[in-house]
């Protein structure tokens, strides 16, 4: 939910994963990056539509793909990774949640309340993607937390969307379940906290590069 300057992203992008003569790009879906929504629509963090169409655009022009999904970004990444035509060539989410509810509702319990520097983060998101002014909800957010603002705000965005309410645990299988139906290859990093191993690991991005040779060969 923020855009291509982030360091994390940036890092990536001038580590050895990418080559010099490789191309590569910062992909967003609607009412993130700096885009702006024009109307609610019925989608969550899973969402795939957007990059699909944006896959098949520029597919035929490039010999491999390879889709890299940064926190949050990881979920839509994994959803489509297991599609049947995934279209891309590999597949690579870096920090990111499959069930995001299940983390909001640990960090709720935490003496740090991280939730709640979410759901700052995740107000001034809506109001720069133009949600703010699609769904009728609190001015501020407050409580700023999972339960008291994150929450209800995307129940209540579907509920616009369809005309229809329903809980987000109804709606968490379908919008905001990113779970993987096939093991997947882990790496755990010693280093670089949340997205920021490019950076921080002096190697992660060569193995990263290696492995996704591997992969695309197959």
């Amino acid at each position: 939910m923020s855009s291509g300057r982030d360091f994390y992203i940036t890092s990536l992008g001038m580590s050895p994963a990418i080559a010099r003569d490789e191309s590569w790009v910062v992909f967003h879906n609607p009412g993130q990056g700096g885009t702006r929504c024009e109307s609610v629509s019925a989608h969550g963090l899973t969402r795939t539509d957007c990059l699909s169409h944006f896959l098949r655009h520029i597919r035929e022009q490039f010999d491999s793909i390879v889709v890299v999904g940064f926190s949050a970004g990881g979920m839509p990444s994994m959803s489509l990774a297991q599609e049947e035509q995934p279209i891309a060539d590999a597949f690579i989410s870096v920090c990111s949640p499959d069930r995001i509810r299940l983390v909001f509702e640990d960090q709720a319990s935490w003496w740090l309340r991280v939730d709640v520097f979410f759901a700052v983060w995740f107000h001034l998101c809506m109001r720069a993607g133009g949600w703010f002014e699609l769904v009728p909800f609190k001015n501020f957010p407050w409580p700023p937390t999972w339960e008291g603002y994150m929450k209800p705000f995307s129940v209540r965005s579907f509920e616009i969307a369809t005309g229809r309410h329903r809980s987000f645990e109804e709606l968490e299988a379908e919008h905001f379940d990113g779970s993987l139906r096939m093991p997947p290859k882990v790496w755990w990093e010693k280093s670089g906290g949340h997205c920021g191993q490019f950076y921080w690991s002096p190697d992660c991005a060569q193995r990263l590069r290696e492995w996704v040779l591997r992969a695309c060969k197959k």
